[in-house]
């Protein structure tokens, strides 16, 4: 481990270039945030199709992510432990797994070349923040006077802790609901079957 005082300037395809200019090559890069979740979740830069700004979505409708991994208009991209992903009750841990099964059913069919893209319908990605509010103003972490004062929750709403159980999310990740999907594919893209009867 190596560890620097300097700010990061910029990202690349492959690499981490901090504010002295050092270039760091990386494979996987962790954001470690700390526990302001709303003021964490907010501070970086994510510009998706017809130049929408995650960043500016999140202030104005507030900070959530279908099924706690997908942000409309962003294709291809998924949070791990992303917004209302705790439960309060279990290991953030597996709810990172949960996130990276979710992940992992949906990613072959985009590194295959299947498809060109999976992005969430917007009305999916809304339908889920107001369904997920609404069961957490019944929650003990729904708001700061709901019972439980705590960093889960600003004055409006909660955008950090998960409204069901922990195994309906073990469930819930495992069987992504495509139907939710805006999906992209490629007319030229042919699969391994066809690939090898044209063979």
């Amino acid at each position: 481990m190596h560890l620097t005082g300097h700010e990061i300037d910029h990202i690349t395809e492959n690499s981490v270039v901090l504010s002295d200019g050092t270039e760091l090559e990386a494979d996987i890069i962790v954001a470690c945030t700390g526990y302001n979740i709303s003021k964490s979740l907010s501070t970086f830069e994510l510009i998706g199709r017809n130049g929408v700004d995650a960043r500016k979505v999140w202030n104005d409708d507030g900070i959530t992510a279908y099924k706690t991994v997908m942000i409309r208009d962003c294709p291809n991209f998924f949070l791990i432990a992303g917004p209302n992903c705790a439960t309060g009750h279990s290991s953030v841990e597996l709810a990172c797994e949960n996130c990276a099964a979710y992940f992992e059913r949906i990613a072959p069919k985009i590194l295959s070349g299947a498809y060109k893209s999976v992005c969430v319908k917007t009305k999916a990605y809304y339908d889920w923040f107001n369904e997920i509010q609404g069961e957490l103003k019944n929650a003990v972490f729904g708001t700061p006077f709901g019972g439980c004062y705590s960093w889960y929750a600003s004055d409006s709403y909660n955008p950090t802790t998960y409204p069901y159980s922990q195994i309906f999310y073990w469930w819930d990740m495992r069987h992504p609901k495509w139907d939710d999907f805006d999906v992209e594919t490629d007319p030229n893209y042919l699969s391994q079957d066809s690939k090898l009867k044209q063979s």
